[in-house]
């Protein structure tokens, strides 16, 4: 409100009244509530719609992403969206565990019995192939478990960093600085409640000034209740903050440690299987590859099923984060407004205090403005008010100055009223509050939290995380098992005939060792088919 220099001490219709506009304020005409003093009158007040924020755009890792996911409750509550992401979410990441779980027996199936046409009937030379492509697999593995995980991990962590950044440089700075207006608040009034009492001539004057002391106490106090719903609003927050950056850190914590597990045992079957193959190859004796090709059918089909279904339930799980985060970053600003009024709406009932509720919807109110540039901003209404409140008293005391000069003769607490100083701490305090409440100053930090960090980097990593890791175990790890077993046995039957070009079965291979060798010295007949045996002693070389 503003004062103007017309006068109501002296209350009398048509000649002290104010106008409709005004109401007279301790003998001063100010003008009402949503109106502004211009030219000597109060016109109505009026505000010039400002820009809208701009929408965010989803990625093109966003659209795959989401599109694995039914439709999402798009504005529903916090609730809404945990069942849609415990529930309809996982449709997809459990048909993916389903094909891991398949790939993981038809292995198991492969190595226990294995038929012969897995041996391409070629000699056996060195592995080649089985390094390459265990040198893939690690590869895979890296991108997939490590290097995804620690970028998902990191744009955790540059979250965190984003939302202490906010609750430091702006949050916290507006709390502190309310506080610092409700304590020169409490100062002010204790001080206007002890004019009265130095009053001289106490049975005359006192009345008066406790009327007058009433008056300006009930301004100060509208002043300050403002002070005290602002800081209401903004001392939730921080609270709210510090649990999102815990989960943050704590998720972020998870996101690097655990895939560690599957990256651990890709890497030692990898290598095992590397080293066993050419020990084998390298080997002068046959049970080498003898005892390699038992170990591997007794506990490969575990070992192998057990590595296959550990990377696909972590490639599942990446999943499921993948399609819950880019649903809701399909609508992202709708969704947060939708879930923080939600949230008000459940906790506002009939048993809760009015200002619980009135702050509820401060904050929701604040939301909408910031994120979707909808309706008024309840904090920046409420620092202007504020504003409004100290700079009318001051023109109040400027306009009743002679009659404050004569009654503090009288009452001398009333000397010690520093309003011009009070308005210059609350001008300061208020002004800086404003520039930090403004869209300009919290949109780009929302903008950066929302739009730039979960909703661009999070799922962009989770879709290589995914695409990395299935590829590993549906993939990688099962060709890695079969190329790993078809080496052993060729380098097994190599050793029962070194000779042939094309080696004989494994049933074949036995027979041939435990048949007994016939001869006669009139029987001069000789089969089509001949058996020879590895020479004593002889020693494989690089291309044997």
């Amino acid at each position: 409100s503003d004062a103007t220099s017309a006068t109501c001490m002296i209350d009398m219709p048509f000649i002290a009244e104010c106008d409709v506009a005004f109401e007279c304020w301790i003998g001063v005409c100010v003008c009402r509530p949503n109106y502004c003093l211009k030219g000597g009158m109060c016109v109505p007040l009026t505000c010039s719609k400002g820009a809208l924020p701009p929408p965010f755009v989803p990625g093109r890792q966003v659209l795959h992403l989401s599109a694995f996911g039914p439709p999402a409750p798009v504005g529903r509550s916090f609730l809404a969206w945990m069942g849609y992401s415990v529930f309809l979410s996982s449709l997809a990441p459990l048909l993916l565990c389903a094909v891991g779980a398949a790939t993981a027996w038809g292995v198991a199936q492969v190595l226990l019995k294995p038929p012969d046409w897995w041996i391409c009937r070629i000699k056996a030379r060195c592995p080649v192939f089985l390094p390459i492509w265990a040198l893939l697999t690690l590869r895979f593995c890296w991108q997939g478990f490590i290097q995804s995980e620690i970028s998902i991990a990191h744009t955790s962590s540059e979250s965190w960093v984003v939302l202490r950044a906010l609750r430091k440089d702006i949050i916290d700075e507006v709390v502190t600085l309310g506080t610092k207006l409700a304590d020169e608040g409490r100062d002010f009034n204790e001080l206007i409640q002890s004019v009265p009492a130095s009053c001289y001539a106490n049975n005359l004057t006192s009345g008066p000034m406790t009327k007058i002391v009433g008056v300006v106490n009930h301004a100060t106090n509208s002043i300050y209740s403002d002070v005290d719903r602002l800081n209401a609003a903004l001392n939730i927050l921080p609270q709210k903050m510090k649990s999102v950056e815990f989960v943050e850190g704590l998720s972020g914590t998870i996101l690097v440690v655990v895939p560690l597990v599957p990256m651990l045992l890709v890497f030692t079957a990898t290598v095992a299987s590397i080293i066993i193959a050419f020990l084998s190859f390298y080997s002068s004796r046959v049970d080498t590859v003898e005892r390699a090709l038992v170990a591997l059918r007794k506990h490969g089909p575990k070992a192998f099923g057990c590595i296959i279904c550990v990377t696909t339930i972590w490639s599942a799980v990446d999943l499921h984060l993948g399609i819950t985060v880019s649903k809701y970053c399909l609508e992202v600003d709708a969704n947060t407004v939708g879930v923080i009024d939600h949230l008000h709406k459940s906790t506002c009932n009939s048993t809760t205090p009015d200002t619980d509720c009135r702050t509820g919807e401060d904050i929701v109110g604040a939301m909408k403005y910031y994120i979707l540039g909808q309706g008024h901003n309840p904090f920046e209404e409420i620092v202007t008010s504020i504003h409004d409140g100290v700079t009318t008293l001051v023109q109040v005391q400027n306009a009743t100055a002679w009659i404050q000069s004569l009654a503090g003769h009288v009452c001398p607490k009333l000397q010690e009223l520093q309003v011009q100083q009070l308005n210059g701490d609350t001008m300061k305090a208020t002004v800086k509050m404003k520039a930090l409440l403004t869209a300009k100053s919290i949109w780009p930090t929302y903008s950066l939290f929302m739009h730039s960090v979960m909703c661009d980097n999070m799922p962009r990593q989770m879709y290589k995380a995914v695409l990395f890791s299935s590829m590993v175990g549906l993939v990688m790890v099962p060709v890695l098992a079969f190329t790993f077993y078809v080496d052993l046995k060729r380098m097994r039957a190599n050793w029962d005939n070194p000779e042939s070009e094309e080696s004989a079965s494994e049933d074949e291979l036995l027979a041939a060792k435990v048949a007994p060798e016939y001869s006669s010295a009139t029987y001069t007949h000789v089969t089509k088919t001949t058996y020879s045996s590895q020479k004593a002693g002889s020693h494989r070389t690089f291309l044997a």
